[in-house]
């Protein structure tokens, strides 16, 4: 495994384990709170880490986009919102987990590879790199709700 794998997958792994309190810290009755107008709420932000993990994992691994995947979108965060917190928690661990299976197989030289997608090509290296940046981003989209519901310690 390349030094590039070794980091994203320790990145994700990180990345998740910031996420998983950043959403903890937000009571479970505030976190489909509306901090204003059209913004989104806490749980939809950490579902969407759930399924577009799932969604790149495949994505790695077929090397194809999948706009299926995304027809599904809606119905897909439906199910996680019916879930327990607990269940999201090991739904987003395992979603983390398939996305590693997919990157540490990755020949370095398919890094490169373009993958077109409905707005532009991608290599698979940022590809690869999506979950991590994205659960990062989150993350700190969920702390600043708890900021505002005063939720931070």
């Amino acid at each position: 495994m390349s030094t590039l794998h070794d980091f994203l997958v320790t990145a994700t792994r990180n990345a998740a384990e910031q996420l998983v309190p950043a959403i903890g810290r937000i009571p479970e009755d505030k976190r489909d709170w509306i901090p204003a107008g059209k913004a989104r709420t806490a749980l939809d932000l950490y579902a969407e880490c759930i399924i577009l993990n799932g969604y790149t994992a495949e994505m790695i691994q077929t090397r194809t986009w999948s706009q299926e995947n995304f027809e599904s979108y809606g119905a897909d965060k439906e199910k996680i919102y019916g879930m327990t917190p607990e269940e999201r928690q090991t739904a987003l661990l395992g979603s983390v987990e398939k996305v590693v299976e997919a990157i540490v197989p990755v020949p370095d030289d398919a890094l490169t590879v373009l993958i077109e997608m409905p707005w532009g090509a991608q290599t698979l290296a940022e590809i690869c790199a999506y979950p991590y940046w994205n659960m990062s981003y989150h993350t700190g989209q969920i702390n600043y709700i708890a900021s505002i519901l005063e939720c931070l310690d």
